[in-house]
């Protein structure tokens, strides 16, 4: 019996080890000696084989984001290489310059994906950029960083903006819906991405024309995509689906909210709802107070002031994003 509560426990991590050494202990009934020091010996292997099991497992998660970070630096000298060598070349060349572009966007992407890697793998958030960007322009941005970009149609509010901190992590979340998107729909099938305007927020609408999923792989992968599941690496198939994952950990991190069900194009929409903690927005400057100098210009039209909307435990917090 012992042997096989051993083989049991060497499987369980070393926090549902922690709990069910804690219940045995509990529930523990009178042993003979010799069999007591036998459970006992038992107990100190097993956590022993799951300290290291922890620590090979924390060695293996540096490991993934060390080279996912050689890799992503490696694809960006790439992509700023091919950059300068496009500038360089002659506007109506139209052999060089399609390469040297082709070039960019699959070092781009190589450059997404190893960010992917190290956003799974539990790596540090890196600085974002220090400008607020338009939701449009986030979905532009989003768009070059995947292949058949040209597919993606964008419409929608250009007046709407992403405060700094979630600019970046949203373009890499909008990546990775357009990726999957542009990959499950036929080659000729148009992407469709709509930004418009609601009480609380803001939402992007992403149809696509795709081949769409069962409905049991569909439930799953939108409590993945809605960060309610967070799967372990292994979890997520051979050769790994990392892009819905991806879209999980921001929408956790930043207080998103996106959700899939099925396009009425037969493929499936994405739903990505951003608060208002997460966007700039425009306020009217109030008059000066009567009494303290000249009389306001009736006539003239209050100058918009741009406030950031930000609570304190907000997305607009977190001073950092991947």
């Amino acid at each position: 019996m012992i042997l096989d509560g051993v083989a049991v426990l060497t499987q369980l991590g070393r926090s549902d080890l922690s709990r069910l050494l804690a219940i045995a202990l509990l529930l523990t009934v009178p042993l003979p000696a010799g069999l007591w020091v036998l459970s006992r010996r038992a107990m100190a292997q097993v956590s022993a084989i799951a300290e290291r099991e922890a620590q090979r497992q924390e060695a293996t998660r540096l490991l993934l984001i060390a080279l996912a970070r050689r890799l992503q630096a490696s694809a960006q000298h790439i992509q700023r290489e091919a950059e300068k060598l496009t500038e360089r070349l002659p506007a109506g060349d139209g052999t060089a310059r399609p390469i040297g572009e082709d070039i960019q966007r699959a070092a781009t992407q190589q450059a997404r994906h190893a960010q992917s890697v190290m956003v799974l793998a539990g790596a540090r958030p890196t600085r974002p950029g220090r400008d607020d960007q338009s939701l449009i322009q986030v979905v532009h941005s989003a768009a070059a960083r995947i292949s058949h970009h040209t597919r993606v149609q964008v419409i929608g509010d250009d007046t709407i903006t992403v405060i700094a901190p979630v600019a970046e992590a949203l373009t890499h979340l909008v990546a990775e819906l357009l990726d999957n998107a542009v990959q499950c729909s036929p080659p000729t099938a148009p992407v469709r991405a709509r930004v418009m305007a609601v009480h609380r927020g803001a939402v992007l609408e992403i149809d696509d024309a795709g081949v769409g999923l069962p409905r049991t792989d569909l439930a799953r992968w939108r409590r993945i995509a809605s960060g309610e599941d967070t799967p372990d690496l292994l979890e997520l198939g051979h050769p790994p689906r990392l892009g819905l994952a991806v879209v999980g950990h921001y929408a956790r991190r930043h207080q998103l909210k996106v959700s899939l069900r099925e396009s009425p194009y037969g493929g499936l929409t994405a739903l990505v709802f951003i608060p208002l903690a997460a966007l700039v927005t425009t306020v009217q400057q109030s008059a000066p107070p009567s009494g303290t100098g000249s009389a306001p210009d009736t006539n003239a039209t209050p100058l918009p002031q741009r406030r950031r909307a930000r609570s304190e435990d907000g997305p607009g917090a977190d001073t950092q994003s991947t």
